[in-house]
């Protein structure tokens, strides 16, 4: 049933259709919405596949969270000696 469905002559006639329904005018602002969604599509799809960035504030915060139980583990020696 939906085999043929695509043919070029079939589009031809969704094509006039869609010209005679909506007008000239609006075909650039549909092209430019459509151009709009494949692109924040595409780079969804391609944020979602690669993997986080690692950002200087990562190295930040794990070297100071690293600080932070050095100065613990210091001061909890230095009670255990007095």
């Amino acid at each position: 049933m939906w085999e043929g469905l695509l043919r070029p002559t079939h589009l031809l006639v969704i094509l006039a259709l869609a010209v005679l329904f909506f007008g000239p005018k609006r075909f650039p602002e549909f092209g430019r919405v459509l151009g709009h969604g494949w692109k924040g599509l595409r780079s969804m799809l391609q944020s979602r596949d690669d993997p986080p960035n690692k950002g200087p504030e990562d190295d930040e915060g794990r070297s100071s969270i690293r600080r932070v139980k050095a100065l613990l583990r210091d001061s909890t020696e230095n009670d255990e000696n007095r």
